[in-house]
């Protein structure tokens, strides 16, 4: 009866276990960072490649870089931390107030299991660049950099998402908008660390 008893736990936890590790999988996205190269030159430009991979079995919508995702002024936040040698002493760079407003054509369809590059062009609309890893400022002390990227989708709400809004917004435009933020995973998540070496 015991062996009995034993036997109906082990076959209990194996199930809860191969269930959460199914649903963790399915909600799974991976951000893998990359560099050009590991060492650099005082000022040149490393050339980043984020590639954000759907591992879930279903296809979804992300949102690329906004104007405004770098500095957190708007979802998606998209943005690096950036470990440096000494404390930062760069002058922060001033940039208009106004942001972009959402449309539909920021949302891109990513089949299961393909990549998403959340800086990509796309047909006449680009996604935003990040305005400290593309000032060249930013890398002019020597030594070592670690470096990580951030994305995150994680509210339910528009207007998280949507920056300035225009004067008049039309109800089936708007609706639109909420169908296709349906479909975004709510996620934070992060790259792995990469380190770069800059040197004189």
């Amino acid at each position: 009866m015991k062996s009995v008893i034993i036997a109906s736990l082990t076959f209990v936890f194996l199930t809860a276990f191969n269930h959460r590790g199914s649903l963790e999988k399915t909600a799974s996205l991976t951000c893998i960072l990359k560099s050009d190269k590991t060492n650099y030159k005082v000022g040149e430009l490393p050339d980043f490649k984020i590639e954000i991979i759907n591992n879930t079995e279903k296809d979804i919508y992300l949102i690329g870089s906004l104007d405004g995702s770098d500095i957190k002024w708007r979802m998606p936040y998209c943005y690096f931390t950036i470990q440096e040698p000494k404390p930062d002493s760069v002058d922060m760079v001033g940039r208009c107030g106004n942001m972009n407003t959402l449309k539909p054509q920021d949302f891109v369809l990513i089949k299961a299991g393909a990549k998403f590059n959340p800086y990509m062009s796309l047909n006449e609309y680009g996604f935003f660049t990040d305005h400290t890893v593309t000032n060249s400022q930013t890398f002019q002390t020597p030594g070592v950099y670690r470096i990580q990227f951030h994305y995150s989708t994680n509210s339910q709400k528009l207007d998280d998402f949507m920056g300035d809004r225009p004067l008049q917004q039309d109800k089936a435009k708007r609706q639109k908008l909420v169908s296709l933020l349906q479909r975004v995973p709510k996620v934070d998540i992060v790259s792995n660390e990469i380190e770069i070496t800059i040197g004189n």
